[in-house]
């Protein structure tokens, strides 16, 4: 068995990315695994030249199209495709008598993997999203089109379709797909990710500091809700409760410009800090220092954010929406509200803030809860379904 994992970014720090690096070096140690991206960290470079040779990594240049500004989003992508489709396709024809599975982490290449390949490949379509789901405006319509026009056809091509959560299930099988075509396998969480050395609860005086101490950390589009969230700020202002917010945000700097003029409207400038994009092996030390993490979300299929918040220890309040309620458990590890509402986010705060011991009892149950969401399970499951021919027919 051979496999192939398509997906790009991985020099950045993006949350898909991360799910594709830390499962190509995972399989890796059960069969020769052939990577194909547009590029590697340096971090990333030095953890190949340490697994003995098994996993392979094809580089590729594809063109930023800078030149086209706000239209290069489909062009850019569109090419990506085309020369990943060339590179998949030379992996291929170097083992020409093996069995080869080709795992896509989005739905436009699995679609073209499936079309060009699908006689020779058992296709495995990773699923982090639909953009049914996502409210309008999220990303670039050109963007959002390709992702329509290929969703549902990618969950059809592919052999076997990878859930994240019970929801992201239930909406591959709403395209069509038949269930027994769909393996519920959420993603996992190493400490040593977000620079954590080893999970260590908290003196009792930290849960008394106060003001409370909120953290964000996302991108600043409409998906992931932080309009919310500083509307629930402002109430909780209105109500002269003392709280600090710190918003680690990814975004254009069109974003970060939204963002503070939503926090100086509404007079917050000594209650909310926001900070660019930080190195992830670096959060570690922001989730430490606040007391909760808000994930005030639209829509998501299994937020990184989450298994990061609770690998620290700490309570997520969260929306009742896509894979959150699948990793909080509502009065145990956290809290699970409506979405779109500041006024129940705002009142799930005020609970927190007012049981501080709650608090301190959910961070304790969050770091047993992190336990089931290793990366250890999540690549033995992937290598059982590539390794069973069955579950690929």
């Amino acid at each position: 068995m051979t496999v192939i994992i398509i997906c790009e970014g991985l020099a950045e720090e993006g949350a898909v990315a991360n799910v594709a690096w830390q499962q190509a070096i995972g399989l890796c140690n059960y069969q020769p695994v052939y990577l194909v991206s547009d590029g590697l960290s340096l971090e990333k470079q030095q953890q190949i030249k340490a697994n003995g040779g098994r996993l392979h990594v094809t580089n590729l240049q594809s063109p930023k199209l800078l030149i086209l500004r706000r239209f290069a989003h489909l062009p850019r992508q569109l090419i990506w495709i085309i020369i990943a489709i060339k590179a998949t396709a030379h992996a291929i024809n170097e083992q020409p008598k093996k069995l080869l599975s080709v795992i896509c982490h989005s739905h436009p290449i699995a679609v073209a993997v499936g079309w060009c390949f699908g006689h020779r490949v058992k296709l495995i379509m990773v699923s982090h999203g639909d953009i049914f789901h996502r409210p309008p405006h999220s990303y670039d319509p050109a963007i959002t089109w390709l992702y329509r026009l290929t969703t549902r056809k990618a969950h059809n091509l592919a052999a076997m379709n990878v859930a994240l959560s019970p929801v992201m299930a239930e909406r591959i099988q709403a395209h069509g797909v038949s269930r027994d075509k769909i393996i519920l396998i959420p993603n996992g969480i190493a400490p040593s990710e977000i620079g954590l050395t080893h999970p260590v609860l908290p003196e009792v005086e930290h849960w008394k500091a106060h003001p409370m101490r909120l953290l964000f950390i996302g991108r600043l589009n409409p998906v992931k809700g932080v309009d919310i969230l500083l509307e629930s700020v402002s109430l909780l202002r209105q109500q002269d409760i003392n709280i600090f917010l710190t918003i680690i945000g990814i975004g254009r700097p069109k974003d970060y410009e939204f963002i503070e003029s939503i926090v100086r409207q509404n007079g917050l400038n000594a209650f909310v800090k926001t900070l660019q994009s930080q190195p992830r092996n670096q959060l570690a030390r922001h989730y430490t220092d606040c007391h909760l993490v808000v994930v005030p979300s639209r829509d998501e299929a299994l937020p990184t954010v989450v298994l990061e918040a609770m690998a620290c220890g700490r309570p997520v309040v969260g929306t009742n929406v896509g894979g959150i309620g699948f990793l909080v458990q509502d009065g145990k590890t956290g809290l699970v509200i409506a979405p779109n509402s500041p006024v129940a986010l705002a009142n799930a705060l005020v609970h927190l803030n007012n049981d501080r011991e709650k608090m301190a009892a959910m961070a304790k149950a969050s770091l047993k809860r992190i336990q089931a969401f290793d990366w250890t399970a999540n690549i033995k499951a992937l290598n059982a379904i590539m390794a069973t021919n069955e579950a690929l027919l």
